[in-house]
């Protein structure tokens, strides 16, 4: 079975966090009783997220659907991963953060639903792309601004619907960074390829089959804690 994007019902939504996973491993004890840390390749996101489900029947019903088009850990979704201190523009302004226009499996987007309601039709400015083109499991890209002041380590930017963090930069020349990021980069791309940094977006899928269950009681409200985790490929 293909996995199927579904889009989140417009729901009140605490906030969301995310945590990378497995960066590295155990790899034994030395002679001196030192215990070993070595780096791993299987770095992946997870996120938790809570939502309040107002018990009337177009909130109730909406969620209920995103449950049934996700299919338990079938389906996938876009989770924003928004961070409060943006990047700037080249005029020193903050960034908005409105929804990004996703269009194009390898152009820097994806064609599918986003967490949020009201993805624009409207072409988004570029404010990042890269300079050069990037491998699966790259750890370091170049990244080029025509219209922001550049990236800091610690945010968060997605190629896609692919999240990274920055860990390091580097200035190669004007307007040109090198950037050192985590996890590494989950597929090939191409020099010019749009770079989000307004807007980043994960490609999630829920925990398990249980994730996001309402009760079927009579309160008037219900809060739910969500776990999703990275989705880096098609279910079979």
């Amino acid at each position: 079975m293909t996995a199927t994007h579904v889009e989140l019902p417009a729901v009140p939504r605490k906030g969301t966090r995310f945590m990378i996973l497995g960066q590295s491993a155990a790899a034994g004890f030395g002679l001196s009783g030192a215990e070993a840390i070595a780096s791993s390749n299987s770095a992946h996101w997870e996120a938790s997220a809570t939502f309040s489900i107002a018990n009337k029947e177009q909130a109730h019903m909406a969620w209920e659907a995103f449950l049934a088009g996700m299919q338990g850990s079938l389906g996938t979704t876009l989770v924003p991963a928004v961070s409060r201190w943006l990047p700037r523009d080249a005029m020193g302004r903050k960034i908005t953060s409105a929804p990004a226009q996703l269009t194009g499996v390898n152009a820097g987007g994806l064609e599918a639903p986003f967490w949020d309601h009201g993805v624009i039709d409207t072409p988004r400015p570029v404010h990042a792309r890269l300079n050069a083109s990037a491998s699966l499991r790259d750890g370091v890209i170049q990244v080029e601004y025509p219209d922001a002041l550049g990236l800091r380590p610690g945010q968060y930017f997605s190629l896609g619907g692919n999240l990274h963090q920055v860990r390091h930069v580097h200035s190669v020349s004007a307007g040109v960074d090198e950037v050192s990021i985590r996890p590494l980069l989950r597929q090939d791309w191409a020099a010019g390829d749009p770079v989000e940094i307004a807007r980043p977006v994960c490609r999630m899928r829920l925990a398990g089959d249980t994730q996001g269950v309402l009760d079927m009681n009579f309160e008037r409200l219900q809060k739910i804690d969500v776990r999703l985790i990275e989705a880096m490929g098609g279910s079979t």
